[in-house]
């Protein structure tokens, strides 16, 4: 696979999570609770806990980055 491909099948994978949680947070909270688009949708408390959960993920992966390279420094300067 050619990094074009790759890169406009994250770039369409990107568009449609915008998409989609934009849909959920700003247009299905004002539709009647027995509309059908409700069917397509998880529910709400998911909208908090899902980028909580990425944040904490993220976050965890930077420190351990910083931590990485804090003591791989540490080691050269002392070789």
């Amino acid at each position: 696979m050619s990094s074009k491909t790759v890169g406009n099948g994250l770039a369409s994978l990107g568009v449609f999570i915008f998409l989609y949680y934009s849909t959920w947070i700003f247009i299905v909270p004002f539709a009647d609770s027995s509309h059908w688009v409700h069917g397509y949708f998880i529910d709400k408390v998911w909208a908090v806990r899902i980028p909580q959960a990425l944040l904490a993920v993220g976050l965890f992966g930077i420190l351990m980055l910083v931590l990485a390279v804090t003591i791989c420094s540490k080691k050269q300067k002392i070789a």
